[in-house]
């Protein structure tokens, strides 16, 4: 599942959006502005007419997949405008928030280190302090996007603009961590650089599930706490 931002592009993304004048395109030009694109722009589009509010019902989508068809210079030859319509009923347009079990993790006792905490809680905690402070409230970026019809110019270039934010995101959370196991008295590279990139990357599958011990199997009765 990519994280695009759609509904809430960060700086970069929307900068790079805003350079492509997908309206004043020639047919030939627009066919490859990726639907991502035609998404944020036509959706800034939409807010400035609606109160800063994005389509949030099934009738003010069906209004706003009937502007993408009319901002398609060809419509019928434009893959790239289908695709955006087909994603407004989709999970990529729904407004961003955090997994409720990935919140639940964040929650946790845990978080709160001890000279004895592993790595996954060391993790866990930065990534906690940094939703709460880089992130804005979101997650790290996990920087990849799906297959889209466009140029190879334009998807390289739009990829890159996703890339980079993950590169950034990470550098965050790196800090954070070797901040943390400073604090711990800890060495900040006994968590390696590719540990916290892949926590980073995969951090919005972050849950924790907890077992009986071998102890409470055997004797069942009152929980062990």
């Amino acid at each position: 599942m990519d994280d695009l931002r759609v509904q809430s592009p960060f700086p970069e993304l929307l900068s790079y959006a805003e350079s492509i004048p997908l309206e004043q395109l020639s047919y030939h030009e627009q066919r490859h502005v990726p639907y991502v694109i035609i998404l944020i722009l036509l959706l800034k589009k939409w807010r400035q007419k609606h109160e800063g509010k994005s389509p949030s019902n099934a009738t003010e989508k069906r209004q706003f997949q009937e502007l993408i068809k009319e901002t398609a210079a060809q419509w019928e030859y434009e893959d790239n405008f289908k695709e955006a319509q087909k994603a407004v009923f989709s999970w990529q347009f729904q407004p961003y928030s955090i997994p409720s079990s990935v919140q639940a993790t964040l929650s946790d006792q845990n978080c709160e280190l001890t000279a004895n905490s592993s790595t996954f809680w060391v993790l866990t905690r930065a990534l906690r302090d940094f939703v709460k402070n880089e992130g804005g409230g979101y997650l790290p970026l996990p920087g990849t996007i799906p297959d889209m019809t466009s140029d190879t110019k334009g998807f390289v270039a739009l990829q890159k603009v996703y890339q980079d934010k993950a590169n950034q995101d990470y550098l965050h959370l790196l800090q954070r961590v070797q901040s943390l196991l400073k604090e711990l008295g800890r060495s900040p590279t006994s968590i390696s650089e590719e540990e916290v990139k892949n926590f980073a990357k995969f951090s919005r599958y972050l849950q924790v599930f907890r077992y009986p011990s071998r102890s409470q199997e055997l004797s069942p009765g009152k929980p062990e706490l």
